[in-house]
């Protein structure tokens, strides 16, 4: 085990894979086997990604997450949690898949609102946030994902 503590990172920019008449997808790769280029760097999900992140998940008690800008967890300027409930409010949840080839969602499910926006087309976009070892740059944990 190394002994810093695994750096959280919320990537961006990665394209939501609609289905062809445009609805929101229920089974996808969130993050493909690989090396994945992000402008915080370059992380790698290996074979040790996929055993670390389906341990992670093994002992959590839920659901994937999905929120909307990463506010389920943003600060104010004073540093405490935003208290607006509808901006912290889940966009969907979907059951966790962690293998060789990647980080699957399984049985995505979408709220009324998160499935609009995504047929509309106003979110197009997600971002995982990912636990980096910071000796490796695996990725060892994917915590949530935001529109």
């Amino acid at each position: 085990m190394h002994k810093n503590a695994p750096r959280l990172i919320p990537l961006s920019g990665q394209a939501l894979p609609l289905s062809p008449d445009g609805s929101p997808p229920t089974d996808f790769t969130l993050i493909p086997a690989g090396p994945l280029t992000t402008v915080y760097g370059t992380f790698d999900w290996t074979a040790r990604s996929a055993k670390s992140v389906a341990a992670q998940w093994a002992k959590r008690n839920r659901r994937f997450m999905w929120d909307y800008e990463h506010f389920s967890t943003a600060k104010d300027k004073d540093g405490k949690p935003i208290t607006d409930t509808h901006a912290r409010r889940a966009a969907g949840n979907a059951t966790p898949l962690a293998d060789p080839s990647g980080f699957h969602m399984r049985s995505q499910s979408w709220t009324p609102d998160a499935a609009g926006y995504i047929s509309k087309q106003e979110y197009l976009y997600y971002s995982p946030v990912i636990a980096v070892d910071e000796e490796t740059n695996e990725i060892i944990d994917v915590l949530k994902s935001a529109l």
